[in-house]
C-alpha cells in the first residue's frame, strides 16, 4: 500500500529481539484491508538478534515503513515514546513485535468507529492467546485486563486497561500535547503503557470490541518484547520500590492533569500483596515498600483483606507461566 504525505493512521511497532516473530507481526498489519492510508513506524531498541536486518528487508519492500534503529537500547518506554512523537496520522494504533491481528478488518472497523462517534477517545477489541508457535491457546485474562464496553477514568485504578495494547486505536493525543508532558517515559523506564492510559481517560473513554481481532502471544522467547514484563516484576525488591514510585508518579500525573487528588487504592493493595508475598521469601526490602504503602493513610487496616484475595487469586490463576503479574509494560 503506497504510503503518503498525510496518512490517517500512524502504527507503532516497537520491537526488541523478535526475530522469531517479526515477520507474522508485520505480515498481519500488510494483510489489513483498508481505504485510507497509514504509516508504520518501527522502533527497533538495539536488538542482539537478527531482527534489524528482518526490519531492513520489509522496509526496502514496503514505502510505508519507516525505520528507528536504535544504536543503543533506550528502553521500552523511551523507545515507544520516541515514535509517538514521530507519528503523523490522526489516529494511533499499536502492535508489539511479537503480536499479531488476526483479522483482515481490524483496523477499518476501529477507524470508522472513531471517525463516527466523536465522544470516545479510542478503541480496543478482545484478544486471544497464542504460544510461540502461534498456535492458539486457552489462557487466563491477565489481571490487569478489564473488558467494558466503555471503559472510562473511574476504572482505571491505576492498573487496570480496557484491552491489551496491541488491539488499540486511539486518537492521535501527542499532535496536540503539551511539550510538559511528552516526558512521561522517565516515569519507569519499562512501562508506558498505564502513563498513556491515564493520559488518554482524562480526555474520553475507549470502547470495546467484542471481536477477537488481536492476539497476544503469551508464551515467548527470553529475550523477546514481551519478555520485558518478566524483567519488571520479578523477584526482587527494586522493582517493587520502582512500582510503587510509579503508582505515586501516576497519581501526581492525575492531579496535574485534573486537578483532582487520586489515591490508586486498588493498585496499591495489589502491590501490597505482593510485598506480603515477597516478604514470605525473606525479602527485606518488601517491609519498606509496605511501610511506604500505609504511611499516608491510604490504605485503612480493614481493606487488607482485599490484598489476602489477591493472593489467593493470584496463586489460583497462576498456570506454570511467569505472565500474571501484577503490571503490564
Amino acid at each position: 500500500m503506497p504510503n503518503d504525505r498525510a496518512p490517517l493512521v500512524s502504527i507503532i511497532v516497537p520491537t526488541y529481539n523478535c526475530e522469531g516473530y517479526i515477520k507474522q507481526a508485520l505480515d498481519s498489519i500488510l494483510m489489513q484491508e483498508c481505504d485510507f492510508s497509514y504509516e508504520i513506524l518501527i522502533g527497533d531498541d538495539a536488538s542482539t538478534d537478527g531482527t534489524p536486518q528482518i526490519l531492513l528487508d520489509y522496509a526496502a519492500r514496503h514505502e510505508c515503513i519507516k525505520l528507528f534503529l536504535r544504536e543503543t537500547n533506550l528502553g521500552a518506554a523511551k523507545n515507544c515514546i520516541e515514535l509517538l512523537k514521530t507519528a503523523r496520522g490522526k489516529y494511533l494504533a499499536t502492535l508489539e513485535g511479537d503480536d499479531i491481528w488476526n483479522t483482515p478488518s481490524k483496523l477499518q472497523k476501529q477507524v470508522d468507529f472513531l471517525e463516527n462517534n466523536d465522544n470516545y477517545i479510542g478503541c480496543a477489541t478482545k484478544v486471544d492467546f497464542i504460544d510461540k508457535n502461534s498456535n492458539r491457546i486457552n489462557f487466563p485474562k491477565p489481571i490487569w485486563i478489564k473488558y467494558r464496553k466503555k471503559f472510562g477514568i473511574k476504572n482505571f485504578k491505576g492498573i487496570f486497561l480496557p484491552g491489551q495494547p496491541s488491539s488499540y486505536v486511539r486518537r492521535n493525543i501527542f499532535l496536540t500535547l503539551d511539550n510538559s508532558l511528552k516526558n512521561i517515559a522517565d516515569f519507569h523506564p519499562m512501562i508506558l503503557d498505564r502513563t498513556l492510559m491515564l493520559l488518554y481517560l482524562t480526555k474520553g473513554n475507549f470502547y470495546l470490541f467484542g471481536e477477537k481481532m488481536s492476539s497476544y502471544r503469551v508464551a515467548y522467547a527470553e529475550g523477546s518484547q514481551n519478555s520485558a514484563t518478566q524483567k519488571v516484576y520479578g523477584k526482587n525488591s527494586i522493582e517493587l520500590m520502582r512500582e510503587y514510585e510509579y503508582n505515586i508518579a501516576l497519581e501526581e500525573l492525575f492531579y496535574r492533569l485534573t486537578s483532582k487528588k487520586a489515591s490508586f487504592r486498588t493498585r496499591r493493595l495489589m502491590l501490597m500483596a505482593e510485598c506480603i508475598i515477597q516478604k514470605t521469601r525473606k525479602n527485606k526490602e518488601a517491609k519498606n515498600v509496605m511501610r511506604l504503602l500505609t504511611s499516608d493513610g491510604a490504605l485503612p487496616k480493614w481493606q487488607y483483606v482485599f490484598s489476602v484475595l489477591y493472593i489467593i487469586r493470584k496463586a489460583t490463576l497462576h498456570v506454570g507461566t511467569r505472565v500474571m503479574f501484577i503490571g503490564r509494560d
